[in-house]
């Protein structure tokens, strides 16, 4: 029962919170750069690619419930080049805008 309880606490600390609908990729189509609905949250993400698709999964810790917007930028592997940028945790598709646009 203890062991259940420091699960429990631990996947309340951790939540994956909604990514803004469009995301931003810089020039070099590797670099993008995500608004997220948390406030001062610890952020981190894990990322899947494939050929055809990106997704991105993030995870907040510590947020507050301050009205403000995280930003977290992520590098891929290789550039998106037109490839569907995903929220892993919802399943929607994102919209992808070059950043200076």
């Amino acid at each position: 029962l203890l062991v259940l309880g420091f699960v429990l606490l631990l996947a309340g600390c951790s939540t994956h919170p909604e990514i803004s609908n469009w995301v931003l990729v810089r020039p070099d189509g590797v670099t993008i750069e995500f608004g997220v609905d948390t406030c001062n949250a610890d952020l981190d993400a894990s990322v899947v690619e494939s050929d055809t698709r990106v997704e991105v999964t993030i995870t907040a810790k510590n947020d507050t419930t301050d009205d403000c917007r995280d930003h977290l930028i992520i590098s891929l592997d290789n550039p998106l080049d037109g490839r569907v940028l995903v929220d892993a945790s919802t399943g929607e598709t994102l919209e992808v805008r070059l950043a200076g646009n």
